[in-house]
């Protein structure tokens, strides 16, 4: 039975899907007006050079979100899974200021 509500509920996305439309650009520094940049949170340095970058792109007037996928995968797997699903969590770091928690 599972695997019939498997193949329905496919079908049922795949044709949801197919209203979707997305518009896509290409942009430079001049342009862009937000940014997502993601990165191996395992390499040693990597924090350093991407939040130097960070920087770069919020002195452009660019928001940005920065996101570190390695420890984040980490983290996330030492929650419940049935719980972290409940909430849609997620982590990221972002380049506006806000509050430590």
């Amino acid at each position: 039975m599972a695997g019939l509500r498997e193949t329905i509920g496919n079908r049922v996305l795949k044709n949801k899907l197919k209203s979707f439309q997305r518009e896509t650009r290409v942009h430079n520094f001049k342009t862009a007006e937000s940014a997502v940049v993601l990165f191996d949170a395992a390499k040693k340095d990597a924090f350093k050079i991407i939040w130097e970058f960070r920087g770069f792109l919020m002195d452009k007037g660019i928001s940005c979100i920065v996101y570190g996928y390695d420890y984040s995968h980490t983290l996330m797997t030492t929650f419940d899974p049935e719980w972290t699903n409940s909430i849609l969590a997620y982590t990221k770091f972002s380049c506006k200021p806000d509050k430590i928690i």
